[in-house]
């Protein structure tokens, strides 16, 4: 069973069972999507930061908007790409401002895994101790 703890500032940590975490981030993607005449919403390509993109191959599974938690709202698209099954998620941000009116947003993300080793990692390759 999974779990995830979150520190602060974007940065979360997710963990599978006994394994330890990875540090993880919300990574902001743009998405070509689709609405159908009934309204719902169909993302048909990923686009990542670094300029790459996928075509989405299957929606598996759509887990609709949940509870609202700080203004946003959050849609849950299980999805496969490039041979990859991952979740994409839609945000809804709303916020009523009776100043400037609504701040009302949808935002594709998904998990983002950091590619670091920690410190003392005991897989981390031996430091060159070679006198020059």
């Amino acid at each position: 069973m999974g779990h995830t703890k979150d520190f602060g500032g974007g940065i979360t940590v997710r963990a599978n069972g006994d394994k330890p975490g990875r540090r993880v981030h919300k990574q902001y993607v743009d998405v070509y999507a689709r609405t159908n005449a009934d309204g719902t919403t169909v993302p048909v390509r990923v686009c990542w930061p670094d300029g790459r993109g996928f075509t989405i191959d299957q929606i598996i599974r759509i887990d609709p908007f949940g509870a609202v938690i700080h203004d946003t709202q959050t849609a849950v698209y299980t999805v496969r790409f490039g041979g990859w099954t991952t979740q994409l998620m839609l945000e809804h941000y709303h916020r009523e401002d009776p100043i400037h009116g609504a701040d009302d947003r949808l935002r594709w993300w998904v998990w983002a895994f950091e590619n670091t080793r920690s410190k003392n990692d005991v897989s981390a390759p031996p430091a060159d101790t070679r006198v020059r």
